[in-house]
């Protein structure tokens, strides 16, 4: 692949990256409306949140039996259509329409999310992990911004045409992409190789993603309560949780500009991610309305480097592109259905003891292990070599 062909499929992929959290993102800001005008219940309002996450779960191995039948680039394509049929369908039919469309949103992110670090290894082979974290950093910035205009987007157009609006970056990459289908070689029919669950290397990324995921999902169902107890008003408690999301960024947009120029070892990186987290969940135990910005920058620095870098080695620990489809299957199966669950498990602690305080510290005990995994990912490490 010519530089330039490379550039613009890179660009295109980006495209791509741009729809693997804006769908979800634009729900929370408008689920009172959506609750009142369908009369969900309570448990079926947080399902919008969290079917898309047991999709992205228990779908994710999907993705390399597709890519082993139509390859890396045709299966990417399916993804990305899934997500923009689902995006727009949740605007209609009602609730029928609302929830087949997120389903079907949650299988598209499922499929495209566990096949991007492939997609940037063949993209952008010379700089896997710069590219990467760039990748992340769009994603991450879409779904801010679908997070911050939704609502006024419903107060214009209703809720139902406020979510479907999401569907037009969908579209866009669907049709940005589509040249990528067509050039694609036909790939050879065949038996893929099942997920590296014999692999150490495996486990161990699985294991950093994982704790991390569980930390990222309670502090972001969470943090906003944490500071409401503290007496906090809601505006307060949301620009809270607005700036723990916008670390999130800076530090992705940071790491796109610094790996490519990282060509060592990489542990340092992976220890002091997991590190920050784990200093800014014990802030929120100790200190957190004396620190309170402090605090929330760390988390945020933390857990955004750390999810950032956790993508970053679904690219680079492999062999091959197709045990990078693999190994991210594997690991985004274990670590999103661990997110489904952890926030519901906090909050039944909180209940059980009137405080978030054990559930925190259970989170710094989470973010010790993530350290521990961190140093023992050795560069030469990759899956694909030890199974």
């Amino acid at each position: 692949m010519s530089r330039r062909r490379g550039g613009l499929a890179f660009l295109a992929l980006l495209a791509i990256a741009a729809n693997l959290r804006a769908p979800l993102t634009s729900v929370p800001p408008l689920v009172d409306q959506i609750s009142g005008a369908l009369g969900l219940s309570g448990f079926a309002a947080g399902a919008l949140t969290s079917v898309p996450l047991v999709c992205m779960g228990l779908l994710s191995p999907l993705a390399p039996r597709l890519a082993a039948r139509y390859g890396v680039d045709r299966s990417i394509g399916i993804g990305i259509v899934l997500i923009a049929a689902g995006t727009a369908g949740r605007a209609l039919g009602g609730a029928v329409g609302l929830y087949t469309g997120t389903f079907l949103l949650g299988t598209g992110i499922a499929i495209t999310g566990a096949l991007v670090p492939a997609g940037v290894r063949g993209t952008a082979p010379g700089n896997v992990a710069g590219a990467m974290s760039l990748a992340n950093a769009v994603t991450m910035s879409m779904a801010a911004l679908a997070a911050a205009t939704v609502a006024p987007l419903a107060g214009h157009l209703a809720w139902p045409a406020a979510l479907a609006v999401w569907a037009l970056p969908a579209a866009i990459a669907s049709f940005v992409w589509a040249p990528r289908m067509s050039a694609a070689p036909p790939a050879r029919a065949s038996t893929p190789a099942g997920l590296p669950w014999r692999s150490g290397t495996a486990w161990l990324i699985t294991g950093y993603l994982t704790a991390n995921s569980l930390m990222f999902y309670c502090v972001l169902a969470w943090l906003p309560a944490v500071y409401l107890d503290l007496g906090w008003t809601p505006t307060a408690a949301g620009v809270a949780l607005g700036v723990f999301s916008a670390w999130q960024l800076v530090i992705a947009l940071g790491l796109s500009a610094l790996l490519p120029r990282w060509h060592t070892d990489r542990r340092p990186l992976y220890v002091i991610a997991a590190g920050l987290s784990g200093v800014g969940m014990l802030g929120v135990v100790l200190v957190p309305e004396v620190a309170a910005w402090v605090v929330i920058a760390l988390a945020g620095v933390g857990l955004g480097g750390g999810f950032t870098l956790g993508l970053v080695q679904l690219a680079i620990h492999v062999h091959s592109t197709a045990d990078s489809a693999r190994l991210s299957a594997m690991a985004f199966l274990v670590s999103f259905l661990a997110a489904a669950v952890g926030p519901a498990l906090a909050g039944l602690l909180r209940d059980a003891t009137g405080t978030f305080t054990p559930s925190f510290l259970i989170l710094v005990g989470l973010a010790a292990i993530q350290v521990l995994i961190g140093t023992r990912l050795r560069p030469e490490r990759r899956v694909g070599l030890d199974t």
